[in-house]
């Protein structure tokens, strides 16, 4: 319920029970929303739970990603 509050999404669109995103409410997210969303959903659906403090690890994560993707551009 406080990933959907924080998104201001519903909780049946964020556990795939439902398309739409909030019902009575058109939103239009950003790319860091819509990632961040993405991979919650893919995370859950592959049996995780997801708490508040997972946040910190989570992204740090993302940045080792990216920064490996970025240096296998450059390389």
């Amino acid at each position: 319920m406080k990933i959907a509050d924080f998104f201001g999404i519903s909780v049946d669109y964020l556990l795939g029970r439902a398309d739409i995103i909030a019902p009575g409410k058109q939103q239009k997210y950003t790319l860091a929303e819509q990632f961040a969303l993405k991979l919650i959903e893919q995370l859950e659906n592959d049996g995780y739970t997801i708490t508040e403090e997972d946040l910190p690890n989570l992204i740090l994560a993302a940045k080792i990603t990216l920064a490996q993707n970025k240096k296998n551009q450059d390389d």
